[in-house]
């Protein structure tokens, strides 16, 4: 299991403020190092921001691998 996949098994406090303060072209550059990432979900929406409407579009690309 990879370090992100543990942080987002972790607690959401935990992953929640991570995310919250992670630039999206850090994230939208993990997704893509790391395609493996893509078929995980939980994953995606642990790194993405939800909270911000790029975020939650990052993270409907990703979801549809158009990444």
């Amino acid at each position: 299991m990879s370090f992100l996949q543990q942080a987002v098994a972790s607690t959401g406090a935990c992953v929640g403020p991570l995310s919250a303060y992670s630039p999206e072209d850090l994230v939208k550059e993990i997704l893509e190092l790391s395609p493996s990432l893509l078929s995980a979900p939980d994953v995606l929406l642990g790194l993405c921001n939800m909270k911000t409407s790029e975020g939650r579009k990052l993270c409907a690309k990703a979801l549809c691998n158009n990444i």
